[in-house]
């Protein structure tokens, strides 16, 4: 994972929520944070809340809206 990783440009949806277990896990294991694993970490929620400030910004609803089709099943 963390090869895989490494240099990365990491594309997350609400990546502070998603970025801290994954983190948490690397220190368990004794390894780097993500942030310095990846240093260019994209978070599309705030991309889309700065872009679309009154408006949902959700998987769900952004996928509705750009006529996304989204897989069945967890993301």
């Amino acid at each position: 994972f963390v090869k895989f990783m490494r240099g990365a440009v990491l594309v997350v949806h609400k990546a502070s929520f998603h970025i801290g277990f994954l983190n948490a896990e690397l220190a368990r294991g004794g390894l780097d944070p993500l942030e310095k694993l990846c240093p260019h970490i994209v978070d599309t929620w705030q991309l889309a809340k700065a872009l679309r400030p009154d408006m949902k910004n959700s998987i769900d609803m952004l996928c509705k809206d750009f006529k996304i089709k989204k897989p069945k099943g967890p993301l």
